[in-house]
């Protein structure tokens, strides 16, 4: 689970982007279990429940006098207007967007992984300093241009509060599991060699072969195949003072009726 905190013009958005496995190992570690579908949890059973458990670690800090109620939020303080902020956020719908990776998991980690150790910023996104006003790309060709002081307060918006951190490994990512679970299931997952002795031959048949005969791939049985004579080619143009190539015997068409 990866987190960030902004947008890319520098404006508050916290939000996390998590990898979650297709599966899990059964209790006692014997065997793979895959997901049922390609998610490993319904997408809107985890918006609920994220909801709830980050309004109820909410309503906890408030209770123990660990919340801090400041500055725009003084008025929730009240709590009239407290328990009117918890039911508009509860009756909100929240939104957990789930989906397959395009380019495979490596494509998620290698973009996941440009951020987990940056700050809000980078110095190649900025273009230029006038006088008290800073110009900076946002996405593509596109740029922002803020007050010098402006720009100070969007940049320390993202700077993380004591006690949270970038990365979190969870399940079989988690440190305690890693040389034990997670070593596990990647062997349960670990393609298996098979005998090449009992595997049938995948090379094409000789259809000259006198001894050939051929069957149907589905039933395995010699009627009805027909053999056609392969279409006529148009013989290209040769250049001229090139050498003239072999003639090639021509292949047999096989049609199953």
């Amino acid at each position: 689970m990866v987190l960030q905190t902004g947008s890319r013009d520098l404006q508050l958005h916290p939000h996390v982007h998590c990898i979650v496995t297709g599966g899990g190992l059964v209790a006692d570690g014997s065997r793979w279990l895959s997901a049922r579908s390609q998610y490993l949890f319904p997408a809107r059973v985890m918006a609920a429940l994220f909801r709830g458990k980050l309004l109820d670690g909410l309503e906890r800090l408030r209770q123990e006098r660990r919340l801090r109620l400041d500055g725009p939020a003084v008025d929730l303080s009240h709590p009239v207007a407290w328990a009117d902020f918890k039911d508009r956020l509860y009756r909100a719908n929240w939104v957990v967007y789930a989906k397959r990776p395009f380019g495979g998991p490596d494509q998620v980690i290698r973009y996941l992984g440009r951020y987990t150790h940056r700050v809000a910023i980078s110095n190649s996104r900025l273009v230029a300093l006038d006088g008290d006003r800073v110009r900076f790309r946002t996405r593509g060709e596109h740029v922002a241009t803020l007050p010098g002081p402006t720009f100070v307060g969007r940049f320390l918006l993202h700077v993380l509060p004591k006690g949270f951190v970038k990365i979190r490994h969870f399940g079989l990512m988690a440190s305690v599991n890693v040389p034990t679970r997670l070593a596990r299931a990647r062997d349960l997952l670990a393609p298996r060699p098979t005998d090449s002795s009992a595997a049938p031959s995948a090379a094409a048949p000789d259809l000259t072969s006198p001894g050939w005969q051929p069957r149907c791939p589905a039933c395995g049985s010699t009627d009805l195949v027909y053999l056609f004579p392969p279409a006529p080619v148009r013989p290209r143009p040769r250049p001229v003072g090139s050498p003239r190539a072999p003639p090639t015997q021509a292949q047999p068409r096989v049609v199953y009726v």
